[in-house]
Parts: structure tokens; sequence; C-alpha cells
């Protein structure tokens, strides 16, 4: 039986730009061509996050495993500052297009086999300390148009 351990060492690694929960988001909105605003939580979780000084500037970038296209179904803001004053708590922007996407109707052959867009975000950078690096763990946004 082994008696020692490495807990010592947790307040050692890097703190994480992660989105915020499982990373799974249901954005649900009315396909009737309006364009809708939302957002997902992003913050910083870790062993250093309280002996953070400044801001932190992130980028997100859609995954190539995306089935939603972006200008099609979304926009997204794809720069935002964790700041310190906001205890390092920040959102992406996301706009929701519904212009000319449509889902089918309920009982129609195409409804049977009709998947909602699905966008994948990812943090592709973080800037301003050392020490803090993106989760490497994907959001998934399920894009979801109601008639």
């Amino acid at each position: 039986m082994e008696d020692t351990t490495d807990l010592d060492q947790n307040g050692q690694g890097p703190s994480l730009v992660t989105f915020d929960g499982t990373g799974l988001v249901n954005l649900t909105v009315l396909a009737n061509g309006s364009e809708y605003d939302r957002t997902i939580k992003v913050l910083v979780v870790g062993p250093t996050k309280f002996g953070l000084t400044g801001d932190l500037t992130v980028n997100v970038k859609p995954a190539a495993n995306s089935t939603a296209v972006e200008g099609k179904h979304y926009t997204i803001e794809k720069t935002l500052v964790l700041k310190q004053s906001d205890n390092y708590l920040g959102y992406v922007n996301i706009t929701l297009l519904t212009k000319d996407n449509t889902p089918p109707m309920d009982g129609t052959p195409e409804a049977a086999t009709y998947k909602a867009p699905i966008l994948y975000l990812e943090i592709e950078s973080v800037a301003g300390a050392t020490g803090v690096v993106g989760s490497g763990k994907p959001a998934q946004v399920n894009l979801n148009l109601l008639h």
C-alpha cells in the first residue's frame, strides 16, 4: 500500500480557460427570418486563478467538425476579454441567423432525417498571463430552430 500522494502538486498546474458547465449548450430560437443574440459563458478555473493579475484575451474558433456554417447559421465574436474586475468571467457573443434556415415541418419526410446544425467551439488561444491555457474541451452548441 502506497502512503504518499502528489496532492501537494495540485496548486502547481496551469489554470484553464473553459466553457461553463458540461460544455453542452442548446440555443433555441424561432425560425422567422430574424437574428437572435445569445451568449456562451467562459471562465477561468484552476489553482493559479486567484494569483492572476490583469486581463486575459481569449480567442475562440469553430472546430472543423461543426455542421453549423459561419455566415449561414451564425456569426460569432471570436475575441473576448476576461477581466480581472469580473473575476475572469466573460461571454462569447453569438448571433443565430434564421433567414433561409427553416427546418422541415413535422410530419414531412425531411423531418425524419433532419439534424439541427451543431457548432463546436474551441479555445484557440489565451494571452495576458503565464500559466493559463485553453482547456482543450470544446463546447457543443446545438442551434435549434423552431417553427
